[in-house]
This record gives C-alpha cells, structure tokens and sequence, in this order.
C-alpha cells in the first residue's frame, strides 16, 4: 500500500512491525504533498516501492523520520525537496536504486541512521546547516555528496567501510566540512 499524508499526522508502527510493500504502484510508499507541516513518521517499514521509499515536497516544516527502515525501493530511500527543519534518526537505508537519502533543507539533522548498499550515493546534502554525525555507511559507493546549493554542511564522527568514494563536493558547494570520521 501507499500513504499520501495532506495534513499535519504523526504515523507510529506497531511495535510488532507495521509494513508498506508499495512494489506496482508507482509511486513513493508514502507521500507528504508540498507544504504540510508537523509530519512524524515513526517506527515504520517500508519496502519495494517503484519510485521513493518517502518522499516529501516542497514546504514540509518540522518533519522527522526516525526508526524507520526503507530498503530495495527503485528510487531514493528517503528525498526531502526544499523545506525545513527536519530530522532523521535512528533509520535503516538498504539497497535503494538511488540515493540513501536526498535532502534538500534548511536546517536539518541526521543521526544513528544506517545507510547499506545503496545505489547511488549514501547522502545527498543540498541545502543550509544539514549535520550528519554518528552515521554508519556500508558498501555505498559515495558516501556523501555536497552539491552545489549546499552551504555550511557537515558530515561528523560518521563511520564507513567498503566505500569506493568518501565525499564528492561539486563546484557552488561552500563550507562543507568532513571531520574526525
């Protein structure tokens, strides 16, 4: 199934496990329209979808991810479009064709995610004051690409083994900082 959340809504899973296989539906597993605000998404797991695991548009303030598995999707695990103030913690990106997580924001903070196998990069930074600290990357081709909207981002104490490239910063990207990883 898929969600499509068009108001403020905090989601929680079971504690046993709540699942979101979206595999032929072509779309993301759950979409959160432009502009919504106080969305949480927690505890979740979502799977196979054809396009992104979550997708956000533009305008989505005071969003948070956290606990949420999102693995095997045919896009990015996790793309956020130009809002604000979001937080992912504690999530599980495996195997996604795409990018872990693709996060355009201002102000944003990732923390005790796992990002493994992905098939692009692991994160995507494109906005202002985004930290990644406390990240552990496996077998990610790129581990963090800062592009070229990015500005003041950092990626910190972050760990990352089988990694073929740790960091890719594009012409426009200005103070990045890549420290004691």
């Amino acid at each position: 199934t898929s969600i499509v959340i068009d108001r403020p809504l905090t989601v929680v899973g079971h504690p046993r496990g709540t699942r979101l296989d979206a595999k032929g539906l072509g779309r993301a597993a759950i979409e959160i329209l432009p502009g919504v605000t106080d969305v949480t998404l927690d505890g979740l797991y979502v799977t196979t979808a054809d396009l992104d695991g979550i997708a956000a548009g533009a305008g989505c303030a005071r969003l948070r991810i956290a606990r949420t598995t999102v693995e095997r999707c045919l896009g990015d695990g996790i793309r956020v479009e130009r809002s604000t103030d979001v937080r992912v913690e504690g999530c599980v990106l495996d195997r996604n064709a795409g990018d872990g997580l693709d996060l355009d924001a201002t102000g944003g903070v990732v923390t005790g995610c796992t990002f493994r196998e992905n098939g692009a990069e692991g994160i995507v930074f494109e906005g202002l004051r985004i930290a990644a600290s406390r990240v552990t990357f496996r077998g990610t081709r790129l581990l963090a690409r800062f592009a070229a909207t990015s500005d003041t981002c950092a990626l910190e104490r972050c760990d990352g083994r089988d990694l073929q490239t740790v960091a890719l910063t594009e012409e426009g990207s200005i103070y990045a900082r890549i420290e004691g990883n």
